[in-house]
Order: structure tokens, then C-alpha cells, then sequence
């Protein structure tokens, strides 16, 4: 009987080792696949944070670009209340002169633009295709100041100084002879009339006698 309580407590000892020791691999399994659910869902957390900061830095930077492009444009509205009421300037990008249908002549003021100087004329009109600040010689024969002018009165006059090395080698002028709506100006500097040299050149625009702008350009 003693025999048999021993035994009887013998086995009740090893099974309470086995609760109380180390877990088995079943338990172990199911530590592991607890802690991959709980790293699994900070992750998830942790990229739904990052999504939601990628999108406000996005929001911000609309707002920030809507700002630059109101207050680029209070730049252009207070750079054009500035300017002189009776000739005003107006930088145009490339393409040609612009058309009639382009331009508001509303307002009856005279306006000067898309000034520059340029190799080729229309003979239909007299306007420029292109701007050009590079001439080759001895393929160049003849460089024009050129602009287009709106409303322009009978008797305006374009004045022209070529300066070479920041030297006046040559003067041009034209006058308008009528009052026209849309007019392209083109006043010449021609090698039948002075020597093109390589180096840097100077085409200066003077309307009315006063200094209007002025455009760089070489000859190589």
C-alpha cells in the first residue's frame, strides 16, 4: 500500500513539473503566432500614420503653391500699376508677333511689346517669326530691332542705337506714318551700311526720344 502512494505521488510530481516547466512546442507555436498578430498590426498602424502624413505634407504643399502662384500674380498687378500710363511695357514669350485678335486695344493706350531683335522679317506684314541673339558671319546680312506696337499714333518715332564693344557704330530710325491699331515695328542695321565684326553688339530702342529698351546680341 505504501508502494503503491509513492508511485501514485511520484507521478503526480512529474506531471506537475510538466505545468509548471517550460511550455511545449504547442504552446510555444501559439506564443509565436500571438506575437506575429501583434507585430502585424503595428505595422498596419504604423503605415496608416505614414499615409496620413504623406497626405497632409501633399495638402500643405498645394496650399503653399496656390500662395506663391497669389502672390506672384500681386507681383504682376503691382508691377503693371507702376507702369508709365502713355507707353507701357509688356514682356511676351516667344511664338511671333502676336495677332489683332490677341490684343486689347479697349483702352486706346499705346503699348510697345515683344521687342528684341531678329534676322527675318515677313514681307506680308513686316513682323518677326522669331527673336534670334546669335549671328554667324559672314552669313549675316542685316539684323532688325524689332516690336510689335498697339494703337500706335501717326507720327511716333523708333530710334535705334548699334553699339559695338559699348561703342554707337550705327543709328536707324523710322517714323509711323499712320495711326494704326496693331503695327510690327522692324528697324534695320545692314552690313551694306556698317562692318559686322565679331564680339558684342547692342541693339538700343528709343521711342518718342526717350530710352525705351535695349537687346544684346553676337556675331561670331
Amino acid at each position: 500500500m505504501f508502494q503503491w502512494l509513492l508511485k501514485v505521488f511520484a507521478v503526480l510530481s512529474l506531471s506537475a513539473c510538466g505545468l509548471l516547466g517550460e511550455p511545449d512546442e504547442a504552446n510555444l507555436a501559439r506564443l509565436e503566432i500571438d506575437a506575429y498578430g501583434t507585430q502585424a498590426v503595428q505595422i498596419q498602424s504604423e503605415a496608416q500614420l505614414a499615409r496620413t502624413q504623406a497626405v497632409q505634407t501633399v495638402q500643405v504643399a498645394d496650399v503653399q503653391s496656390t500662395q506663391m502662384a497669389m502672390f506672384n500674380q500681386v507681383l504682376v498687378t503691382t508691377a503693371r500699376a507702376n507702369q508709365e500710363p502713355t507707353l507701357a511695357r509688356i514682356a511676351m514669350s516667344e511664338g511671333g508677333a502676336m495677332s489683332l485678335e490677341m490684343l486689347d486695344t479697349s483702352d486706346g493706350q499705346m503699348r510697345i511689346m515683344q521687342t528684341g531683335v531678329a534676322s527675318f522679317i515677313r514681307p506680308s506684314d513686316g513682323c518677326f517669326e522669331t527673336h534670334q541673339q546669335y549671328y554667324t558671319l559672314p552669313n549675316a546680312n542685316v539684323v532688325y530691332m524689332t516690336g510689335l506696337a498697339v494703337n500706335l499714333p501717326a507720327g511716333t518715332t523708333f530710334a535705334v542705337d548699334w553699339l559695338y564693344e559699348g561703342q554707337v557704330v550705327y543709328q536707324s530710325s523710322w517714323t509711323a506714318p499712320n495711326n494704326e491699331v496693331r503695327r510690327c515695328i522692324a528697324v534695320p542695321m545692314r552690313a551694306d551700311n556698317v562692318a559686322f565684326r565679331q564680339g558684342n553688339w547692342i541693339a538700343r530702342l528709343y521711342v518718342n526720344g526717350s530710352s525705351f529698351t535695349s537687346s544684346d546680341f553676337q556675331m561670331n
